[in-house]
């Protein structure tokens, strides 16, 4: 799996593309955090890639058997995200 993530002027949008479908992907909120996990999943490249991370607080974990995303939700902001097949994108809109 590959993630990018790229600065939009209402904030960033962070895309995950796999081999395989992405159906199986579970997001949750949990406190002031909004979490993505892929289970049966591994990075291709790593983390360190991504580069800054901008206005948001974004985290990645990658454990033996899934990958963990999560971003802070500031206060104003929603995220929300578009699934098709094998791509997954985390769209962060920064209001305000």
């Amino acid at each position: 799996m590959t993630l990018r993530r790229k600065e939009t002027g209402r904030g960033p949008i962070i895309t995950l593309t796999s081999d395989a479908s992405l159906n199986d992907y579970i997001s949750y909120v949990e406190g002031d955090r909004f979490f993505v996990r892929i289970p049966q999943a591994s990075l291709a490249s790593p983390r360190s890639s991504l580069g800054d991370h901008g206005a948001t607080d974004m985290l990645v974990e990658e454990g033996h058997e899934d990958v963990v995303i999560s971003v802070k939700i500031l206060q104003g902001s929603t995220v929300r995200v578009s699934q098709s097949f094998n791509r997954l994108e985390l769209i962060v809109l920064i209001h305000g």
